[in-house]
């Protein structure tokens, strides 16, 4: 079933699931109702996923196709229909203690090398490092450090 929504930039995905299950069954062959929970958005012909209770204009899937003047095409799916398996696996960097040379140039790729994390796996936090900082503007009365 296909059906379009107009919902302002600032609706979550969980409140669009909630719209268009209600447009959904008020066409349909009434059933036992289904809950909102159980959906998640899904990019149309890509593995993204709208996860999370944000404004949808902040996915970046969002952007690109306002950005393209592209009509926002996303797919309800029941979360447990979601494969995880299937997912690319990561390198997890904190697992790897070995220090290698690195080649002179960087393809900003994640190798598969043996200990690997789901890139699912939401619970783990974003770490990196800041090895430098050059011509920051700041201003001089809060400046700790010359």
């Amino acid at each position: 079933v296909t059906c379009k929504i107009q919902v302002h930039q600032d609706t979550t995905p969980s409140q669009l699931v909630a719209l268009i299950l209600t447009k959904r069954a008020s066409r349909q062959i009434p059933r036992e109702r289904e809950d909102p929970n159980d959906f998640c958005l899904r990019a149309c012909g890509q593995e993204e996923y709208l996860l999370g209770d944000y404004p949808l204009i902040q996915y970046g899937y969002v952007q690109q196709c306002i950005l393209c003047d592209e009509d926002i095409v996303l797919v309800t799916m029941k979360k447990k229909d979601i494969d995880v398996s299937d997912y690319t696996v990561l390198e997890n960097p904190d697992v790897d203690n070995m220090k290698r040379a690195r080649p002179a140039f960087s393809t900003l790729t994640l190798r598969k090398k043996g200990k690997h994390i789901s890139s699912w796996k939401i619970d783990d936090s974003f770490v990196f490092d800041v090895n430098g900082i050059s011509r920051l503007n700041c201003d001089a009365a809060n400046r700790t450090v010359e």
